[in-house]
């Protein structure tokens, strides 16, 4: 099959049930139909859409509604995604405008930013993942930084008023 697609891929495909092929060969081999390409297609143009492999076996294997719900799904995670990102760049773009004046980013708006970076990759890495993040744990991480940072400024001294630059301010 000329798809692009790892031989790894292929046999994790058939793993899960998402693409098993019809045919195999006396010594194993997978032996792909001209239906089973079809899929293979429609699974492809699904993943480059950015959908979860599980939604997309559950899609294709039900009808048309289904897929309808599941591309709906997609774009609703594509718009949060967006919208996280569009508060990254403004916290970014506040933080790099802080550097170019010569001013030193308080640590305050760069746990902030930081923050921003990691609900944007929370939201990536929630499209694949039901545990929200590749290793499961990333509330946890983001909740530690949290409190990390909670204590850090309670031991210190208050938010600063500049703070707001990033779009945070006293929480």
């Amino acid at each position: 099959m000329a798809t692009g697609l790892t031989v790894r891929a292929q046999h994790h495909f058939d793993r899960i049930g998402l693409l098993v092929p019809t045919l195999r060969t006396p010594t194993g081999h997978r032996v792909y139909t001209d239906g089973d390409v079809r899929r293979l297609y429609r699974i492809l143009a699904l993943r480059q859409l950015g959908m979860p492999l599980a939604q997309i076996a559950e899609s294709l294997d039900g009808d048309l509604d289904d897929l309808g719900s599941a591309v709906r799904a997609q774009l609703v995670a594509v718009e949060r995604t967006i919208e996280a990102q569009g508060h990254l760049r403004i916290r970014l773009t506040a933080l790099l405008q802080a550097i170019l004046r010569a001013t030193e980013p308080s640590i305050d708006q760069l746990i902030e930013a930081m923050e921003a970076l990691m609900q944007a990759k929370q939201r990536h890495w929630s499209l694949d993942s039901p545990t929200g993040s590749p290793n499961g744990n990333g509330g946890a991480r983001r909740s530690s930084l949290s409190s990390r940072h909670t204590s850090r400024t309670e031991r210190t001294r208050p938010i600063p008023p500049y703070s707001s630059w990033l779009g945070g301010g006293p929480r």
